[in-house]
Order: structure tokens, then sequence, then C-alpha cells
């Protein structure tokens, strides 16, 4: 329910609701779970701490935010709206599929041909250019409602000028991204875990780069998605 009001509360780009009520998801979710861990050491109770924590947080935040923009908040089931909305959810859904396939296709590779311990190296590095990635995606999903109404209301003009500072945005953090990692590479990986991570500078700016080229994709599938444009997302993908 909670990710239906985020839906909700998108539409109209109502993102610092959503950001509170996710932070507090955590916040509250690991105060419950380390709570009851500690009180009844179950991990099936303290799990369902967390289920509670979500429900009480849905229940007093996220309700009364989304009748902000709906006074009665009643969530209903159109039966007329379902195959439309199924037959437009299961290509996206594909998409989504694929998409994480392609983010791990890389590991299978490097455990496959260079063992346990690249892939560990592999996998720890790219958290770096990953948590870049977070902001991009967390860009694209604000101005997603936003191009969606353009694209409705065939303002195409400022649904073009809004795609192209969403473009010049990623462009410039991932120019960032790179001058800090080549200049700054080895005393980033030597901070953040050992100094024997060091060694791999280079693959840390390789995925910087991939990641960078990564961020002008991302812009464009969530334009498409605004488009409604989903099956043509598949041969891409």
């Amino acid at each position: 329910l909670s990710d239906v009001s985020y839906g909700y509360l998108q539409k109209f780009e109502s993102m610092k609701e959503i950001s509170i009520s996710l932070i507090l998801r955590g916040g509250i979710g690991l105060f419950f779970l380390g709570g009851m861990l500690y009180l009844s050491k179950s991990l099936v109770i303290a799990t369902a701490g967390i289920l509670l924590a979500w429900i009480l947080v849905y229940a007093v935040f996220d309700v009364r935010c989304v009748k902000k923009f709906n006074g009665n908040h009643r969530f209903e089931f159109n039966k007329d709206y379902s195959p439309a909305i199924l037959k437009s959810a299961i290509p996206l859904g594909v998409v989504m599929a694929l998409l994480s396939l392609t983010k791990n296709v890389p590991k299978y590779f490097v455990d496959n041909y260079l063992g346990k311990e690249a892939l560990g190296y592999y996998s720890t590095i790219a958290y770096i250019p990953q948590a870049v990635n977070m902001v991009v995606n967390s860009l694209g999903q604000s101005l997603a409602p936003r191009m969606a109404r353009y694209w409705a209301k065939n303002q195409f003009l400022q649904h073009q000028r809004l795609i192209l500072k969403a473009f010049l945005a990623v462009f410039l953090l991932g120019i960032v991204m790179l001058v800090g990692v080549v200049f700054f590479g080895e005393f980033i990986l030597s901070f953040m875990y050992t100094p024997e991570y060091a060694a791999y500078t280079k693959l840390l700016t390789l995925l910087s780069i991939a990641t960078t080229i990564r961020f002008g994709n991302s812009i464009l599938g969530y334009n498409l998605t605004a488009m409604k444009a989903y099956s043509v997302q598949l041969p891409i993908n």
C-alpha cells in the first residue's frame, strides 16, 4: 500500500513526502528489528517487527500525505482498467527483469573466469559508481511525472527541453565522478575499504566510465516509460 501511495504522490511530484516516508520506514524498521531481536532472540519475530513498523508508517504518515491530494484516500478496484494496466505492466516487468539481469551478467563472467576473490573485489568496487547512479535514478523518478504530463498535453518543446536539462545534469554528474576517480581513486578505495583495493583504481575508472554512459540510458528509459512506450523497451534492453 505504501508503494501505491508513492505512485500517487509521484504523480503530483511530491517527492519530499516520499523521501520522508522511506526514511521513516528504514529508521523505525531498523529500530523495531533490533529491539525485537534483542528481546525475543527470534529472527521471525524481529522480521514481524519490520512489518509492524511499515504498517505504522503507512497508517500514520502515508495516509495523511495522500489525503492532501485525495481527501477520501480510497483505493478502488476498477475491473474496466485492469486488463489495460496488466497489458502495460507485463512488458514493463520483463524490462525490469532484463535490467536486473544485465547488471549481474558481468559478475557471472568474473566469477566463472577469474574466481571468487576477483568477484569480491569487483562487486565491492562497483558499489561506488552504483551509489552515484542512485542520484540519477532519483532524478529520473522525480522528472518522470513532468515528462508524462508534457507528452500527454503535446507540449513537445517543453518535453525536449526537460530531457536536455536532465541529460546535461547527469553528464555533469558523470564528469565530476570521473574527475574524482582519476585524481582521488586510490585514496577513495583505501579510505572506504583497505589499502589492497588501491591496486584496482583502473577497474574503478572503467566502471565509472561505463556508469556515466548508462546515466543517459537511464534518462531515456524514464522518458520512454513516461511516454508509455513499454514494448519498445524490450528489444533495447
